[in-house]
């Protein structure tokens, strides 16, 4: 599955015991890499502000849902965060939108289990 956000948490993880390990991967992209993985296939967006993912929709050209949600990471699901840039500038009028910068989370656990 690929997801949409505007930030990373540690609470996206499965549940690790102590001791498990998990590996992740976050990796700095283009919009342009963005919008190709988003239009690869479905996705669902877990963006919960109106106006922002309206001005991130016409950015990528896409349909971005506004929809909020709880997203728990597997090995095989992708995360893009697309992150907002100069927001205080622009709520407060001094720019027309925001500006973004986008990264690709994966995860992949190595099957250690360090309590077993």
């Amino acid at each position: 599955m690929i997801y949409l956000t505007n930030a990373f948490s540690v609470h996206m993880l499965p549940h690790l015991k102590v001791g498990t390990e998990m590996n992740l991967h976050i990796r700095r992209i283009s919009s342009w890499e963005a919008g190709d993985i988003l239009r690869s296939g479905a996705f669902r967006s877990f963006y919960g502000h109106g106006k922002t993912a309206y001005h991130l929709a016409r950015y990528l050209r896409i349909d971005i849902p506004v929809s909020r949600g709880y997203v728990e990471l597997k090995d095989t699901d992708v995360l893009i965060i697309a992150a907002i840039t100069g927001k205080r500038a622009w709520e407060s009028g001094q720019k027309p939108f925001p500006g973004w910068i986008f990264f690709e989370v994966t995860t992949s656990s190595d099957g250690r289990d360090e309590a077993a």
